[in-house]
């Protein structure tokens, strides 16, 4: 059990460097960027009235979400 862990604590070291080195700048973000978006959007939506309902918006940003996360391929780096 030791070795296991010893190879896995191996491992998490070895992707924080590769993290550093190799991630995506955060303005790169696909995801950032869609989440920005819709919080602008549940403000605008007080102030403008656009017809949807908070469940909707809801259930349309976790389906986006859940799309990006798939494509997804490298970390963001802050």
């Amino acid at each position: 059990m030791f070795k296991w862990i010893k190879r896995f604590m191996g491992l998490a070291s070895a992707y924080k460097e590769a993290e550093g080195k190799y991630g995506k700048k955060w303005y790169r973000s696909k995801t950032l960027w869609v989440n920005l978006i819709a919080l602008v959007s549940l403000f605008l939506n007080e102030k403008v009235g656009v017809p949807i309902s908070e469940q909707e918006q809801f259930a349309v940003l976790a389906v986006i979400n859940i799309i990006l996360r798939a494509i997804t391929k490298e970390p963001v780096r802050w």
